[in-house]
């Protein structure tokens, strides 16, 4: 399970599930095992457990959670994974049970820029929305795979041609309970809207279109990297909890193959050009 927490009382939010979990897993002598995992917005619980358990395990834990405050974490996202007769007669009441719960999910997330500065040093954050709910979860996914890594990475290579020494990186988060893409740039005290700004021309420059070599090499790269959580039970089920409420698409990490190959050339230059348009916005270039 997973919940999107306010960040502003992550730490809070972490104690008091962790809390509740460590309640329910003494009060259930066939807990095999659970574990914890915290992200950026978001707290993920990992469970192992016998099936003949895994209901009364479930019921336990939304009969706790109903004494969260909604403020720090409303209804979870739910993955489970085992032999699939036995998990479709438990699929529908495990969602059922925390369907009682609010969430206090934000309507809109708007454009944010924040700066900080420390011995010379200047870091600033641009915020917005992940365009992933208009564009497409694997359109975003493979978007992401060519600004930030693999075998095109269109963003080192733009912030080398810039020639400044700043360090630029792009990467998905939860603000306001919202999926987010955040950008973020170190570089000397007055110099990080201008590396930016630099950064983003030298990207433009570079293009924004993939030949059918470089989309092949990215897609490859892209099902290559979803398809590790399916080394384990234990990875899979927590990779899609942590898709599902992240808002990144568990069917990614169900059909890596046949959601990253049916993504069209046209919808990822869409998907590059949403991942730009919070920098582009705060810097005036949209």
């Amino acid at each position: 399970m997973a919940w999107r927490t306010d960040q502003r009382r992550s730490s809070e939010a972490e104690q008091t599930l962790r809390a509740v979990a460590d309640r329910v897993c003494a009060s259930n002598s066939g807990t095999i095992w659970h574990d914890w995992a915290v992200s950026a917005g978001a707290v993920n619980v990992t469970a192992a457990l016998p099936l003949r358990g895994a209901e009364r395990w479930l019921q336990t834990f939304a009969e706790h959670a109903q004494q969260i405050d909604p403020d720090l974490a409303g209804a979870p996202a739910l993955a489970l994974v085992g032999p699939q007769a036995q998990l479709e007669n438990l699929a529908a009441p495990g969602a059922e049970l925390f369907g009682h719960l609010e969430s206090k999910d934000n309507p809109g997330l708007s454009d944010r820029l924040e700066r900080t500065t420390t011995q010379g040093y200047e870091q600033i954050t641009v915020t917005g929305a992940d365009p992933s709910a208009a564009l497409g979860s694997a359109a975003t996914f493979l978007a992401l795979a060519t600004l930030s890594g693999g075998p095109v990475a269109l963003l080192p290579k733009a912030t080398k041609q810039a020639g400044h020494a700043a360090l630029i990186q792009i990467r998905r988060v939860l603000k306001d309970r919202q999926p987010a893409i955040m950008w973020q740039v170190i570089a000397q005290e007055n110099h990080s809207l201008g590396s930016l700004e630099s950064t983003l021309d030298a990207v433009a420059d570079l293009g924004l279109r993939v030949t059918r070599d470089e989309e092949l090499l990215i897609k490859q790269f892209a099902i290559a990297n979803l398809n590790r959580a399916w080394c384990s039970p234990v990875e899979l089920v927590r990779a899609l909890a942590q898709y599902e409420v992240m808002g990144w698409g568990g069917d990614l990490i169900l059909n890596p193959e046949s959601q990253v190959n049916e993504v069209a050339n046209a919808d990822l230059e869409l998907a590059l050009e949403g991942l730009l348009r919070s920098p582009r916005a705060v810097l005036g270039k949209s």
